[in-house]
């Protein structure tokens, strides 16, 4: 069956649901399409680690949904162990069956000021294109979540490029759903205004 795709390969297999999380660095291993995805938090002051997350940034950021460009090698290089240097930083990978990369989530930590608590950003979602819809974002989440309620945050919040069907899908199952004080005033927009 290793030559089905994750979606081919998700006919054959049972999806059992989730293993018992540990706490704190937690792992999250649930049977999928792809056998057995494993998630945890990775480990940003471990020089490994954050190779991972240099290398899984830059195949998010070569790809359609983000931007098509490579980043720069000294981005890569540097990011994981700059993202350490975060308060309150998360990043969580999974990993096939053969320990392989194969997803990254990285949150940060914001600010509610109108419930006056702390928030969480999903600031990245990727998982590899062979890995796609076979719920690996879904597990990643979680672990985040999980995390997020244990900091005493309010929400979670992401961005979502808005043709991004199969994410908003996605997003809308786990809980998500566009942000409006008042469906009068309409949704929230994403705005930016580079500085470097």
């Amino acid at each position: 069956m290793t030559s089905l795709t994750c979606r081919e390969r998700a006919k054959h297999h049972t999806n059992r649901g989730c293993a018992k999380s540990r706490l704190r660095r937690r792992a999250l291993t649930t049977p999928s399409a792809t056998k057995h995805v494993t998630c945890r938090f990775l480990d940003l002051s471990s020089d490994e680690d954050c190779t991972m997350v240099g290398a899984l940034l830059n195949a998010y950021a070569s790809d359609a949904m983000g931007g098509a460009t490579p980043l720069a090698p000294d981005v890569v290089r540097t990011v994981g162990a700059k993202l350490n240097e975060v308060p309150g930083a998360m990043s969580v990978a999974a990993f096939d069956e053969n320990s392989v990369p194969v997803g990254l989530c990285n949150s940060l930590m914001g600010f509610s000021t109108f419930k006056a608590l702390p928030l969480c950003n999903i600031h990245d979602v990727y998982v590899k294109p062979s890995h796609r819809g076979c719920g690996i974002a879904p597990q990643m989440l979680k672990l985040i979540e999980e995390e997020a309620r244990a900091r005493g945050c309010c929400k979670l919040t992401l961005e979502v490029l808005s043709n991004n069907e199969s994410a908003k899908k996605s997003y809308e199952k786990y809980g998500f759903q566009a942000y409006e004080l008042d469906p009068e005033a309409g949704q929230a927009l994403f705005w930016e205004k580079a500085l470097r």
